[in-house]
This record gives structure tokens, C-alpha cells and sequence, in this order.
């Protein structure tokens, strides 16, 4: 089976092995050696991010020209992470960047962004002699074929293609080809709703409510058979529900698997073995089902299979 049975995110490497997951997503290099490591002891793969300042926000300062200070800067470390880890048995593939370009409307400046990313994988390509497949990650938003085409004419290393969608993805992949796009796809993130501008209810007073438990896990599951159901579906080579780890996003349990708090402050039931005594880490039991139940239920067979 070759589909990349993925988790978007390295906690408890563990327990997304016995969920039936065979990969971890990083976002980057940070701690890239620990999270490797954790990957080969329990026998998975990790697809190793590599951080890129994004265009909106940083516009002047870091794409203003092709070589700013700041993007020498970052091709000198990516050379230098690339090489410390280049061998590591745990290791997939490389992804540089997330959602580089969203919310971005300059087009200059993120023209510029995916010419560096492009000498971002070079750099990739030349220290690992091209043993890993190298991709960049976008966001399944209104502008995506608009991005594709960026990607194919300023960025034509990347060889595999990370997408990020939420709450829906009916016709993705059939977007994505008719696009002009041909090499292999990814499901880099996929989950609920975002915040009050994509959709979420909200309280009369402004605040976002967060979907419930038992609205959260069929969606999941639809955006799977969305998924399967598309004429385009074999271009998607893996996917990884986000999120397997946590932080706070709207709330602490919108999109996360787990839950740092202190017991203390949240009513939990932790169904895992303790370590020293307390959990190593805190769930509310609605959420922690909603996800970690849904991947092992997912990555079983049980909503079909690709």
C-alpha cells in the first residue's frame, strides 16, 4: 500500500501507530532529529516541513526582491538542516513551506515567494541528491488555480503538491488537475471550519462556538468520501487530518487531538497509561474521540478506502 496513512502533526507517535497511521506531519526543521528519531522507534515516516516566512505581513522586508538578505539567510540554514538529517531512515519527504502566498494579494510579492521557494528545493535537491521527493504545501481556497499556476511557472521543482482544505472537498482534486497540475497531490490538513470568516457559528455576542463532537467527526468522515468520490481522486497520494497534536485555535479543542492543560482547569478522561504518575497529557473525551477515533476508524477501511 503505497498511500501515505498520515497524521498532520509528531505528538504521541505511539498512538498514531496503533491508529493505523504510517506518517507524521512537521511544519519545521525544529527539534528535526527528535521527532525522526520517535518516528523510526515505533516504525513510521515523517514528512519534514521546512519553515518559509509567508508573503502576507512580510511583503517589503523578505519579498521585495528576489535575493533579500533574509531568503540568503534561509537557503544558508535549509543547506545546513538538510544535511543533518538528510540520511535518516524515518525520513519521507521533504514539504518548504505552508500556505506561502495566502491572503496575499501582491502579486509581485508572491511571485517572488514561489521563485524562492523554487531555490529553496534546489538547495533540497543538490544536499540530499534527490533521495526524497521535495513539495510545497497550499490552501484549497477561491484563488487555488490561480496559485497552481504560480507554482508551475515560478516553482517548477516542487514535485509533489500539499494542499490544505477545510470543511469541504468536494471537486478538490478535479480542481486541482483541471488546473494544469499532474504530479502527485497531498492532503496536507483537513478539518472543520475556521473562525467566523469561513463559516462558524458564532454567539450573539461575537464569540466563535465551537462545532460539537458529534458534528465534528462526520465531517471528517464526508471529507473523506468527498475525497474518494472524485473522478481525480488517484492523484492524491496521502492524506493527514489535522491535528494530531495541539494549541490553542479559537478554543483548545477545535482542531487538536490532545490537550496540554492542566487537569486542574479542564474536566478529563484520559484513556491513556500514565506517565509518572499523570497523563501526559490532558483530553476532554468528546474531542479526543472525535479525532484519534476517526483515524484509526478512517485508516481501518471503515469510509472506504482509496
Amino acid at each position: 500500500d503505497l498511500f501515505v496513512k498520515g497524521v498532520g502533526g509528531f505528538q504521541q507517535p505511539r498512538l498514531a501507530k496503533s491508529s493505523g497511521a504510517t506518517t507524521l506531519r512537521t511544519w519545521s526543521t525544529n527539534d528535526a532529529l527528535r521527532v525522526l528519531d520517535d518516528a523510526e522507534e515505533v516504525g513510521l515516516s515523517v514528512v519534514m516541513g521546512i519553515y518559509v516566512t509567508p508573503v502576507k505581513g512580510y511583503e517589503v522586508n523578505v519579498y521585495g526582491e528576489r535575493s533579500s538578505q533574509r531568503q540568503l539567510e534561509r537557503l544558508t540554514k535549509v543547506r545546513s538542516d538538510v544535511r543533518a538529517i538528510r540520511n535518516h531512515p524515518a525520513l519521507l519527504m521533504w514539504m518548504v513551506g505552508n500556505e506561502l502566498t495566502s491572503g496575499s494579494q501582491n502579486t509581485l510579492a508572491n511571485d517572488i515567494a514561489w521563485m524562492h521557494i523554487n531555490d529553496i528545493c534546489r538547495v533540497v535537491a543538490e544536499e540530499d541528491f534527490g533521495h526524497h521527493p521535495i513539495g510545497s504545501v497550499v490552501a484549497a481556497s477561491s484563488s487555488l488555480e490561480q496559485t497552481i499556476d504560480a507554482v508551475l511557472l515560478h516553482a517548477p521543482l516542487v514535485q509533489v503538491l500539499g494542499v490544505n482544505a477545510y470543511h469541504s472537498m468536494a471537486g478538490l482534486p478535479s480542481r486541482i488537475v483541471s488546473a494544469g497540475w499532474m504530479l502527485p497531490v497531498m492532503i496536507t490538513e483537513y478539518g472543520p471550519r475556521l473562525g467566523s470568516s469561513r463559516g462558524a457559528a458564532q454567539a450573539p455576542w461575537g464569540a466563535l462556538i465551537e462545532p460539537s463532537t458529534t458534528e465534528k467527526k462526520p465531517l471528517y468522515a464526508q471529507m473523506w468520501q468527498e475525497l474518494l468520490r472524485d473522478p481525480e481522486a488517484s492523484s492524491i497520494v496521502g492524506t493527514f487530518p489535522f491535528s494530531w497534536g495541539w494549541k490553542w485555535q479559537y478554543t483548545p479543542t477545535w482542531l487538536f487531538a490532545f490537550n496540554q492543560w492542566a487537569p486542574s482547569n479542564f474536566t478529563c478522561t484520559d484513556r491513556r497509561p500514565k506517565v509518572g504518575g499523570r497523563p501526559a497529557f490532558c483530553a476532554a473525551p468528546v474531542e479526543w474521540s472525535a479525532i484519534v477515533d476517526f483515524v484509526a476508524e478512517v485508516y481501518d477501511g471503515v469510509y472506504g478506502r482509496p
